[in-house]
């Protein structure tokens, strides 16, 4: 079939070049070939030489700014090829490296331009589906131009690094730009170049910024407001990020008004039919990537962006109720109210983690108070006491102390009745608590009993497992922590340390073993009081050395699943063996011995990563033995 593709090839492009535009039909068989011009770039890529891609591009995109034909015919060729055109563009930055940076440096300029013009222009009789998919493109070819992943929200909140907070939806993390890594090959440039080059650029950001307005203005459109909605979080980033505002004299500049625009359209909505839902969303969603690429933005901006995001909720119940009971509408509806609440929580926390945020103390403490509960995620409480702790407000102390309260109070009540919620609701009120007491380190320590006793008998007896267990063993691992760096906690004094460290050593659910030494190891590398409690539980408890951590390592073959549990093993191992009163108690030549064993073993095995592991703790050993 491959022979036959030159000559495809040559009929599309026959027909798309025929200097004929005199009929109606001229422009769909343009259209048609243009069409099958991109077929083939995205199925024979390698088969298209990068010298043609670049030929077709710069006699594509040159045709909707022909001066020589009237306003009409210009309408005709942009609603006939633009989008066909903007397709071609997008599939050759995929399929050909080698155009990438012609497209950047002379398409992107090119449909700049044409969204100004034709965007702005409401007398126009460009199609509305093309005036989007050019807005679209241009979001696209910028996204690849100066590719960005934003950080998860809930990993603004620094937590233990044992912590896998595996209840963070990491789903909507984006990947798709990693096709669009810089991957030009950099080259030295001569005066007059840089000097041709800066002035493109700025040729190129006051484009940019013209765009925005122009996008700003459609989110008033019904017919263009959900492109806009995705496409001005882009739009911002990179004129937040461009020379402009790094430059000194407008260091203190803040480009506001792309989330001004979205925050009026968030509150001016109205939820009376399903796509105003996907609307809402798609607001939320680009006003929380503008609050995590944490650019400088006015503390009246955000506060306005609070006030609005604080309504989100009460609306949306208030919006069901205008759908029939037991419809499919309804549903739906519900489906996306569901959508929504989620990202407003990633929202806010975005939102709470902000810099220009810090001294917005009415609106923190208002939304611990009359906004989180309506979010249904107590996750969202330790980002807001993580915030209120360092802040530098003065009345912020006093703040933080009454929060934690009502914080840990609504925390408690859960807890203690979990066993009326979803699994999925459940773990996320665990989350909370391990967030929680991150967030409030050291003084967590006086409520440490009420927030983890209930969550103990049903890791004891074995009736929690898998995810559930996980993260019930990681919520009080993070209270311990918190409470060792407390100089007026005494770990004696409170039972449940000891049992906990002994269902670390020897969990009741077996295939927990690796996260629970990983664990382990996480609590005495953290507090060396923890170290020192650990050691003296395994003095107390010798089975713990010699049948826990000494004789997983006697055993062999290994096999793959094992790997894991014998690196931790002996991380945790060399650990602990670090204090000399453990190091007394036990056989120190039986451990060196067996270990210096499984180094060879594991040698002969390939096993680098165990054989790597026993050759630091033989080392170890060795400095003391």
């Amino acid at each position: 079939m491959i022979p036959l593709l030159p000559r495809y090839r040559d009929a599309f492009n026959t027909v798309l070049q025929y200097p004929v535009w005199t009929h109606k039909c001229y422009y769909g068989l343009k259209a048609v070939a243009l069409m099958g011009s991109t077929r083939v770039l995205e199925s024979f890529s390698d088969q298209v030489p990068v010298s043609d891609v670049l030929m077709q591009l710069r006699w594509l995109f040159p045709l909707f700014k022909d001066e020589s034909i009237t306003a009409e015919e210009k309408a005709q060729r942009m609603n006939a090829l633009l989008r066909p055109s903007c397709e071609f563009a997008t599939v050759a930055l995929q399929t050909h490296v080698g155009v990438r940076e012609s497209i950047f440096a002379e398409i992107l300029p090119q449909l700049l331009e044409l969204l100004i013009k034709e965007g702005g222009n409401r007398d126009t009789t460009v199609a509305e589906a093309v005036k989007v998919e050019l807005a679209t493109t241009v979001a696209v070819l910028l996204e690849a131009k100066f590719p960005y992943t934003p950080p998860n929200a809930f990993a603004l909140l620094s937590l233990p690094a044992f912590v896998e907070e595996m209840e963070a939806d990491e789903s909507k993390l984006s990947t798709a730009n990693a096709m669009f890594a810089p991957t030009a090959e950099a080259k030295s440039e001569t005066v007059d170049e840089e000097e041709e080059k800066a002035s493109s650029v700025a040729v190129v950001k006051r484009l940019e910024e013209e765009c925005c307005k122009v996008l700003c203005s459609w989110l008033e459109v019904d017919t263009r407001r959900m492109t806009t909605a995705q496409a001005l979080a882009v739009m911002y980033r990179v004129i937040a990020s461009g020379p402009v505002f790094d430059s000194v004299a407008n260091s203190a500049t803040s480009f506001t008004s792309p989330l001004d625009e979205m925050t009026k359209a968030l509150n001016d909505a109205e939820l009376i039919a399903l796509p105003d839902f996907d609307f809402i969303n798609a607001l939320l969603e680009s006003i929380r990537d503008i609050c995590l690429f944490q650019h400088k933005l006015a503390a009246t901006t955000l506060e306005g962006a609070f006030q609005t995001m604080s309504t989100v909720m009460p609306r949306l119940e208030t919006a069901l109720t205008s759908f029939k009971r037991q419809s499919a509408e309804r549903r739906s509806a519900k489906a996306a109210c569901s959508a929504i609440r989620h990202t407003l929580v990633e929202t806010f926390l975005a939102w709470l983690h902000h810099p220009d945020a810090a001294n917005l103390l009415t609106s923190q403490v208002d939304f611990l108070h009359n906004v989180a509960g309506t979010l249904a995620d107590p996750r969202v409480y330790g980002d807001v006491l993580a915030v209120l702790r360092v802040s530098t407000v003065p009345e912020a102390r006093a703040e933080y102390a009454s929060c934690r309260q009502l914080a840990v109070v609504t925390l408690c009540q859960a807890i203690n009745q979990l066993d009326r919620y979803s699994k999925s609701t459940a773990n996320r009120i665990v989350s909370g608590l391990t967030r929680i007491a991150a967030a409030c380190r050291e003084d967590i320590h006086p409520l440490a009993n009420e927030l983890v006793l209930p969550l103990l008998p049903s890791m004891l007896d074995g009736s929690q497992w898998g995810k559930f267990l996980r993260l019930r063993t990681e919520a009080v691992a993070t209270v311990l922590v918190g409470c060792a760096e407390s100089d007026d906690f005494q770990m004696e004094k409170h039972p449940w340390i000891s049992d906990f460290t002994s269902f670390l050593l020897d969990p009741v659910v077996s295939s927990e073993n690796v996260h629970s030494f990983m664990i382990l190891c996480g609590l005495i590398r953290a507090e060396h009081k923890l170290l020192l409690h650990v050691v003296s539980f395994c003095m107390a408890n010798p089975h713990a050395v010699t049948q826990t951590l000494h004789e997983p390592l006697a055993r062999w073959p290994l096999y793959e699943e094992d790997v894991d549990l014998v690196v931790v093993t002996l991380e945790l191992l060399e650990a602990l063996l670090s204090v000399n009163t453990l190091r007394q108690s036990v056989d120190v030549d039986v451990i060196y011995a067996t270990i210096l064993q499984l180094s060879e073993n594991a040698a002969s095995e390939g096993l680098d990563v165990i054989s790597s592991v026993c050759n630091r703790v033989i080392a170890s050993l060795g400095t003391k033995h």
